[in-house]
């Protein structure tokens, strides 16, 4: 049960395809238990109400990038022409989508590999060798007996060390800070950690990394590892979403925000605005 799928697709991980007698938790499901409800997490978990999200040219765009730094993951198809926008791009990106791989205008793919590349040269002079295996699926019983799985973006040669590659606008810490905590990306690096020290157990605790580049030009590179009080909150909140999880699971109840009726009160800023404007308009007699 605890174990790599290195064979296992993009496509099947994402659509939960790993012959698992019951849905597997993910990180991204355990952010929408988190950040929003149960029934978000149900509606849009493969397995459960299998709803999809629309992809943004940012996450095309992002995923080239990723696929390109990598070199493994969904196959990248150049097509023909100046933009999406005629008939046969438009058709010719629906196929490539379709078929789980990355369109990009072919003369566009050619300033996306100059990106790679330099990105690849700044990863390298910070010491990081991406010299071990990309995209690889692990699937793991967690201690609380919660079926899980991930998808590392890179396990190097150190049996102990997982690198994840994320592209951003901005690769300043204040910024990085900001991301981690907005996207859940510390749940994700949890729940990796765990995956990691359950399927392959080391004397040397599992070093979580995080490589942040940006994908404009000076093309800025920060490595961030997952330590202190982010892996204290990470770990925390991937801890609630196991047990949110794993009770919706056995109840096959999803709730949303509530189970019912509830009372809003008024922030304290609205009621001092109020004031204020009530002030303004009814000044006091002066004395």
């Amino acid at each position: 049960m605890n174990k790599l799928l290195p064979e296992t697709s993009e496509h099947d991980y994402r659509n939960d395809r790993l012959d698992a007698e019951t849905p597997t938790l993910n990180a991204s499901t355990a952010k929408e238990l988190i950040t929003r409800s149960p029934l978000h997490a149900w509606q849009f978990h493969p397995r459960l109400g299998g709803s999809e999200r629309d992809g943004t040219v940012s996450t095309e765009n992002g995923s080239l990038i990723h696929a390109l730094v990598l070199g493994a993951g969904r196959k990248i198809v150049a097509i023909d022409g100046d933009d999406f926008r005629t008939k046969a791009a438009k058709e010719a990106r629906a196929v490539a989508l379709e078929a789980g791989q990355i369109p990009v205008i072919a003369s566009k793919l050619k300033f996306a590999e100059a990106t790679a590349a330099v990105l690849k040269r700044r990863i390298a002079d910070l010491g990081v060798q991406l010299d071990g295996q990309s995209e690889v699926t692990g699937m793991w019983r967690s201690p609380e007996g919660v079926l899980c799985r991930c998808r590392f973006d890179h396990l190097p040669k150190e049996p102990s060390d997982i690198l994840e590659f994320k592209t951003c606008e901005s690769a300043h810490p204040q910024a990085i800070q900001r991301a981690i905590e907005l996207f859940g990306y510390d749940i994700a690096a949890a729940a990796y950690s765990e995956a990691h020290a359950t399927i392959h157990p080391t004397p040397r605790p599992v070093r979580y990394r995080w490589i942040f580049a940006e994908c404009e030009p000076p093309h800025a590179v920060t490595i961030v590892r997952f330590e202190g009080t982010m892996a204290t909150l990470g770990n925390r909140r991937w801890s609630r979403a196991k047990a949110i999880w794993q009770r919706c699971l056995a109840e096959g109840r999803w709730p949303g925000y509530t189970d019912g009726e509830i009372a809003v009160e008024a922030s304290e800023w609205a009621i001092k605005r109020e004031t204020e404007i009530e002030y303004n308009a009814n000044p006091p007699p002066e004395f």
